[in-house]
């Protein structure tokens, strides 16, 4: 399971500056990370390029904190599900409705 707990994520992270020092990557980019982490980041000088995550007509969690902490960093967005991941479109017209649990890694994410 993914989760922030044994810290290796922001080792993992250095490792990635270091390519970027060396020239074998050119950008940092960060997915479904909360704004806490992504802050804990660039603090320690990794600063993401860009974050992906979902951002629609119906999940604006990233307004709330995460859309000043990318602005006062320079951070852009790639933002998935911008029309609602698809319940607003025709593909799901007649369909039943989704049964069970509906977890995922941006419901768990509290932006």
């Amino acid at each position: 399971m993914w989760g922030y707990a044994s810290g290796d994520w922001l080792q993992a992270a250095h490792w990635l500056r270091e390519f970027q020092y060396e020239e074998l990557i050119n950008f940092l980019s960060a997915t479904n990370f909360d704004n806490d982490h992504v802050v804990v980041m660039f603090d320690a000088g990794i600063g993401d390029a860009t974050l992906q995550n979902q951002y629609s007509l119906l999940v604006h969690r990233p307004a709330k904190r995460m859309a000043a902490s990318a602005r006062d960093r320079g951070m852009q967005f790639l933002c998935y599900g911008t029309v609602a991941s698809g319940f607003l479109s025709d593909r799901l017209l007649d369909q039943r409705s989704p049964q069970g649990q509906m977890e995922n890694r941006s419901l768990t994410n509290t932006c």
